[in-house]
Order: C-alpha cells, then structure tokens, then sequence
C-alpha cells in the first residue's frame, strides 16, 4: 500500500473466492466476525434476535 490510496486489495481466508477491494482504515466484516469468540458472538446473535422481536411487535 502506498501513500495516497484509498483501497486495499483484500483475499479473505475465510471465504478463499471473495476478493474485495475495502477503504483504508476499515476491515473486512467477515474476518471480523471469524475472529469474535463464540461467547462474543452468541451476545451478538441475541441483540439481534431481540431486535427483530421488538420489530414484530411494532405492527
């Protein structure tokens, strides 16, 4: 990477076919996730569950 880029080729070692260019500065949201543990992902998984709960409820 070199100064003045905006992009940064990306190879996921987690999906081997998936090559995305991402912005500097941010990173690649499935790398993101492998990397959580399992505690930290069953807490997200719940947020999102109850989420969607609260969005039934509103109709």
């Amino acid at each position: 990477m070199e100064d003045g880029d905006t992009f940064w080729l990306h190879i996921c070692p987690y999906k081997p076919e998936f090559r995305e260019y991402i912005p500097v500065g941010k990173t690649c949201k499935t790398c993101d996730w492998e990397e959580l543990s399992e505690h930290e992902k069953t807490i997200i998984r719940q947020q999102e569950h109850r989420e969607r709960m609260e969005q039934d409820y509103d109709y």
